[in-house]
């Protein structure tokens, strides 16, 4: 933890040698998430710094975190280009959602729940108006159907990649706005985005200004993030709990809250939302679509030995995922004299570090990174499979969310193995009916 008194020890140092330290101490409270501490450094450093390249930059700095420090203000809404209009009129069953991603830009479970969700609520009746924010999906093309479902992709004259955080909230919570003027919602309805809160706070904030019901879907538990060093991960402490603040503000303003699952529903009553309003709606598969099949073995990846069992994982590439625990499990069956295969499907940022591993252990004919495929063709990859398993590390997050794709390879007759997080347990049974349970983080 950070000592303002830290910076004592530094009144002996030239400017040049005091600003190198300065530097050094922010970018190591950054790594930790200590967002109010690193400004405490930037004010320091705009006390002192005598070079004018230097001084830009603290300023930057300083720009940025008290951007971040808004974002995380309970009291802050992103409507600063809102202009109230309560007495716009008002469409039964129409339904404005916010999400931060949909299909087919995003194969993910939160995207198929996403599609899912909104054809649910087409056959029950409802108009759905799903929006995306600014700069997701083709710039050139405003609307986008999928399937039945008709996304809005917001737009916008100003270049939200020049602009910080809130400025960037606060114009999608502008066109937002715009569709909710020309579809006349009644109720408005956002789910889990990038940082956790931010569509919440763009939708809640067009809700308020219309005066309709904001119903918020907290599809993962986001009070702990990571920051990745190249070394190994790190708990970003104080930002995570004022993101989750913020999740809780959001849970406490909405209307009805819809939690992933009953872990979800716990911390939400521990921090004081009201249990009558909350619904746990877990993650479902379309049974139709996911079905026991033995096709897609044959062929499909090249280089795989039929003849040997075959575990794998789909999912993005996250840090959070675990892929290397498994690829490290792989070896370990190997030095057992139990040679399998192990299909990993998905793309992210932690490729490059499976890959490697899969490399370091000589794994090349064993394990197979296939990169992102089409949705279309995921249940073939399922098929591939004898056992599904989900490494999932442990984090607050991941003993807190119910990811999809193990609905789907039950719903496929495929036996699964997970690490035992409550969320994943949750899934499984406590006493393992429905799957098994290793050891978190363990080969």
């Amino acid at each position: 933890m950070f000592d303002s008194g830290e910076i004592s020890f530094y009144v002996d140092l030239d400017a040049g040698q005091l600003d190198h330290k300065l530097g050094s101490l922010y970018a190591s409270l950054m790594a930790e998430g200590e967002i109010y501490q690193a400004f405490q450094v930037v004010e320091r450093a705009l006390a002192t710094t005598q070079d004018d390249r230097s001084r830009d930059a603290w300023e930057r700095r300083r720009s940025q975190r008290i951007d971040e420090m808004r974002m995380f203000d309970p009291s802050w809404l992103p409507d600063a280009y809102i202009e109230e209009k309560s007495s716009v009129g008002l469409r039964p069953s129409v339904v404005l959602g916010m999400f931060k991603s949909s299909l087919p830009h995003s194969l993910a479970g939160y995207t198929v729940r996403t599609q899912k969700t909104l054809e649910a609520q087409q056959a029950a009746g409802f108009e759905v108006v799903p929006c995306t924010p600014l700069g997701f999906g083709d710039p050139g093309i405003p609307r986008e159907a999928v399937g039945t479902v008709d996304y809005r992709r917001l737009r916008s004259d100003v270049d939200v990649d020049a602009l910080d955080r809130t400025s960037t909230l606060e114009h999608n919570a502008k066109a937002l706005f715009e569709v909710a003027l020309e579809v006349k919602p009644e109720l408005i309805h956002a789910a889990s985005g990038f940082y956790g809160p931010d569509m919440g706070l763009v939708a809640l904030s067009v809700a308020r200004a219309l005066d309709r019901p904001f119903v918020y879907e907290l599809r993962g538990l986001l009070p702990e993030t990571w920051s990745y060093d190249g070394l190994g991960l790190k708990v970003q402490r104080q930002a995570s709990w004022l993101r989750w603040r913020q999740e809780l503000r959001l849970a406490t303003d909405a209307a009805a809250v819809i939690a992933l699952g009953t872990n979800i529903e716990s911390e939400l009553i521990a921090g004081g939302v009201d249990r009558a309003k909350i619904f746990v709606v877990p993650n479902g598969v379309d049974l139709e679509e996911f079905r026991p099949s033995g096709a897609g073995r044959q062929g499909l990846i090249p280089g795989l030995d039929t003849s040997r069992p075959t575990i794998g994982y789909i999912s993005n590439l996250g840090e959070r995922e675990g892929h290397v625990v498994l690829v490290e499990a792989v070896a370990e069956l190997r030095q057992r004299g139990v040679p399998v295969n192990c299909v990993i499907v998905g793309d992210g940022p932690m490729r490059p570090a499976i890959e490697s591993a899969v490399a370091n252990q000589s794994l090349e004919g064993q394990v197979f990174v296939t990169g992102p495929v089409p949705h279309a063709e995921v249940k073939d990859y399922y098929a591939c499979l004898d056992v599904f398993v989900v490494p999932r590390l442990d984090d607050r997050a991941a003993r807190y969310t119910t990811p999809l794709k193990p609905f789907e390879a039950m719903a496929m007759r495929i036996p699964l193995i997970v690490s035992d997080l409550p969320a994943l347990l949750e899934i499984v049974g406590e006493g393992g009916e429905r799957g098994k349970a290793f050891y978190c983080g363990s080969s």
